[in-house]
């Protein structure tokens, strides 16, 4: 973490009372704070409807149920209905939309491709804003730089800056969208290199809760700025457009994997964790525990994108030179990366269709310390398709100010994968259960991969949740914009 200072909670919410803060408002309570504020315009509402004509869907309607069900990736869709749902196309349908949204009294929630697990943009009553329709992408190849719609996916970002011989740290999966994935950080390719998606965000255009379409960057409207880093579904405007910094294409893309039996699983992570610090910052290393068989067995995946072959083959040898490689039930090594444009669908973890719960936490425990515990939770699934996740992140970079302040030198998840909506309980069981039962080792969570509704867990500094709040304080007064589903500042 770049914020190394400790606050007590007592101290937290004193300090937000103090600033003006409203950081830990209910749900309703923000509702209603917004309709006795902002009173409702019935002349400037029946304007901005007349403008939003053929784009907007009141409850109700023919075509809004069929678009709530669809602003959610995961097949597990909340029970949260907007009072409307806007498909707008250009940045004046945002600025007529939130002028709506005031208007009639409503909150806001903002999705760009709703791969968020727990959804938290789908709010009862609030009016839903989908960024879907908006896809602008240009690339100046000659400074590295990209101005990109923040619904626009990763794999069409990646395949365009590919050809221009250039790269970006987007999402490892298929389908991930850069609006919620770059606010939230955003952990994808080479990032011990580059660093989350967040540090190459150099400028974005928004939509303030006023209304108003601005431009932020670290000279103007820096606030803005400073919170779209990380501030994730807290994030108290309407993203309309990023300005991206690339990095030259590595020449040299290849993985090893590995399929280990969980007989190994102790030494496996104990090596790990004894020795990712020595790793090359090209070199991300994964290991998936699932059973798909009813036998638990453990899968690495060491991928190394570096500007040699030289430099790429040292990376995956790390793997080969492990005291257990001896002991791989299966071995595929040095194969050519193959990146999600290259290979459409869905992730084996992740299919389509599927009902998913995860939950996941940053550590920087010591093998002594994590690796006695790790057995029940990579080997014990409630069913054949879930999965938990090692990934080995550390040693961590300093990070620039913004809100995006907890990472760790590991990174854990669990996933439950299932069909049957009779498994909801079941499954939430399973995914919370293992987080409660490790996160004494916890420093965090990665935000849009926690199980907020059922776990609440930290995922930004206590000073830099106090001074988010106080900017919404400042910059959304009446919280015109939704923010989190429940307060990630208070524990578990």
């Amino acid at each position: 973490m770049s914020d190394q200072t400790t606050f007590t909670r007592r101290l937290l919410l004193a300090s937000l009372a103090a600033a003006g803060a409203l950081s830990f408002v209910t749900r309703s309570a923000a509702a209603q704070l917004l309709a006795r504020k902002s009173r409702t315009n019935p002349g400037l509402a029946a304007a901005r409807l007349r403008e939003l004509a053929g784009k907007i869907h009141l409850k109700g309607t023919a075509e809004y149920e069929q678009l709530r069900l669809g602003s959610v990736w995961n097949a597990r869709k909340p029970a949260r209905y907007p009072a409307a749902i806007v498909m707008v196309e250009t940045e004046q349908d945002v600025v007529a939309a939130v002028q709506l949204a005031r208007a009639k009294g409503w909150q806001v929630g903002v999705r760009s491709t709703g791969h968020s697990w727990v959804a938290p943009h789908t709010r009862d009553n609030a009016l839903l804003i989908n960024l879907s329709r908006m896809q602008e992408l240009s690339i100046d190849a000659v400074n590295s730089a990209v101005t990109v719609s923040p619904a626009v996916q990763g794999q069409v970002l990646g395949k365009a800056l590919r050809e221009q011989g250039l790269m970006f740290p987007s999402g490892h999966c298929y389908g991930v969208g850069l609006g919620g994935y770059i606010l939230s950080g955003g952990h994808g390719w080479n990032s011990r290199l580059w660093g989350p998606a967040c540090v190459n965000l150099k400028a974005l255009d928004l939509v303030t809760a006023a209304g108003e379409l601005i431009h932020a960057d670290a000279d103007h409207h820096s606030d803005y700025y400073w919170a779209a880093r990380g501030a994730g579904p807290g994030f108290f405007g309407v993203a309309t457009r990023f300005y991206l910094q690339a990095h030259p294409l590595p020449t040299t893309m290849k993985a090893s994997r590995y399929v280990y039996s969980a007989d190994q699983l102790e030494e496996l992570f104990t090596w790990l964790r004894d020795n990712m610090d020595t790793f090359p910052k090209i070199l991300e290393v994964l290991v998936i525990g699932s059973a798909p068989n009813g036998t638990p067995q453990l899968r690495i995946s060491a991928v190394a994108l570096g500007y040699s072959e030289a430099e790429v083959d040292a990376a995956l040898d790390i793997l080969e030179q492990a005291p257990f490689a001896g002991k791989a039930l299966s071995r595929s090594l040095r194969n050519k990366v193959v990146l999600p444009a290259d290979s459409e669908g869905a992730t084996p973890n992740e299919p389509h269709g599927a009902r998913i719960a995860l939950d996941g936490m940053w550590t920087n425990a010591t093998s002594a310390e994590l690796v006695p515990l790790l057995r029940e939770l990579f080997t014990n699934f409630p069913t054949r398709e879930s999965f938990a996740m090692w990934q080995s992140y550390g040693p961590v970079q300093p990070l620039p100010d913004m809100a995006y302040s907890i990472q760790a030198d590991v990174y854990l998840s669990n996933g439950a994968v299932y069909r049957d909506a009779a498994d909801d309980a079941r499954c939430d069981a399973w995914v919370t259960g293992n987080m409660r039962r490790l996160e004494h080792l916890s420093v965090g969570s990665m935000m849009n991969d926690e199980k907020m509704v059922d776990r609440k867990a930290r995922f930004l500094s206590e000073l830099a949740s106090q001074r988010l709040e106080a900017m919404r304080s400042r910059l959304d007064p009446d919280h015109l914009f939704v923010s989190y589903l429940q307060s990630p500042q208070l524990g578990a």
